[in-house]
């Protein structure tokens, strides 16, 4: 049997392929171990955790054997690199919110095993209001960790790109016809990202109802009433000067009316071909196979010629994987 101690100060070139495999096997078993509960050792075996800590643990592997390292480099610091990282992302996507203790927010987040899953329509979440949990700064700051080790995983790649284009989706999204954009409306109607802001009809409509009740209200006052105290003819010629004053308003308004219908089209027309364009981004990383860097990176550079505002790490991602093979090898499970 491979005692992993034994071999410690064995450089992991020396080590047959069985033995470096074993060394790997032994490295992610140690981390499952500390599940310590074995119901929930059980349920993380074959999650997205599961796979990417093995996907990534071989990676570090294969680099200990590039730059000579030691199974003690490999173990205790270019895995635990490894693992850290993955946890770090699994945590960015894992809502401790409703949790009653911080104790049990944390617990919560350590066992979601399945923290990420590609949706095939993102946007019915954002209006079931089940939109996914998402740490920007957190993310932004994995991938820039990521980035800085000195191997890379194909499938880690996938899920890292898949979530940095989300972030920006799912933000968007929310502020124009989601759980932030039912709260902005009742304080910023005119907000830009806006799909469900009022029509300019209706601000017509209470702007004339409100400006005619005054000056047609001061008109009949000045007949009716003022007339009794003042000079009748002049209080014909004030109700007749506030029926004009109302016509006039009523006339600018309505020539208003027609230019805020028509800015009011075009803006939520942009606000819907940057939804789309995300979305055609999104998709990209839809199949259960391997996505081409390349083929996002366009579609992703598209969307940005097109105002979308990326998160900054998501082209460095993709260059880093195109200055590789390119390939982003789906995540699914």
């Amino acid at each position: 049997m491979f005692d992993i101690e034994e071999h410690y100060s064995t450089p992991v070139r020396e080590l047959t392929d069985s033995q470096r495999r074993e060394v790997c096997r032994l490295v992610v078993q140690r981390h499952l171990e500390g599940l310590t509960d074995p119901a929930k050792m059980s349920a993380c075996v074959g999650s997205l955790l599961h796979r990417l800590i093995i996907e990534m643990v071989d990676a570090a592997s294969a680099h200990a054997v590039t730059i000579g390292a030691s199974v003690e480099t490999l173990v205790d610091e270019l895995a635990q690199e490894a693992i850290e990282i993955i946890r770090g992302l699994q945590f960015a996507l894992s809502d401790p919110r409703t949790s009653p203790s911080s104790e049990i927010a944390w617990n919560r987040r350590w066992n979601n095993y399945n923290f990420w899953e590609h949706e095939t329509i993102p946007q019915n979440h954002v209006r079931n209001e089940t939109t996914p949990y998402m740490e920007r700064h957190e993310i932004e700051r994995i991938a820039t960790e990521y980035l800085q080790l000195p191997y890379r995983s194909e499938i880690f790649d996938w899920v890292l790109v898949d979530v940095l284009i989300a972030l920006e989706l799912y933000g968007y999204m929310d502020e124009a016809f989601g759980i932030k954009a039912k709260a902005t409306l009742e304080f910023n109607p005119s907000n830009p990202t806006l799909l469900i802001s009022p029509h300019p009809f209706w601000g017509y409509l209470k702007f004339v109802g409100v400006t005619g009740g005054i000056l047609v209200g001061l008109a009949a006052l000045s007949v009716y009433y003022l007339g009794q105290f003042i000079d009748p003819n002049v209080a014909s010629w004030l109700a007749i000067g506030s029926m004009i004053l109302f016509v006039l308003i009523l006339l600018l308004a309505t020539m208003y009316l027609g230019g805020a219908i028509s800015s009011e089209a075009a803006r939520k027309r942009q606000v819907n071909i940057l939804i789309q364009e995300m979305l055609a981004t999104y998709q990209e990383l839809a199949s259960d196979g391997t996505a081409s860097a390349i083929r996002v990176r366009e579609v992703a550079t598209d969307a940005s010629k097109a105002r979308v505002a990326w998160p900054a790490p998501l082209f460095a991602v993709l260059d880093d994987s195109i200055s590789r093979a390119g390939r982003l090898s789906s995540a699914s499970i």
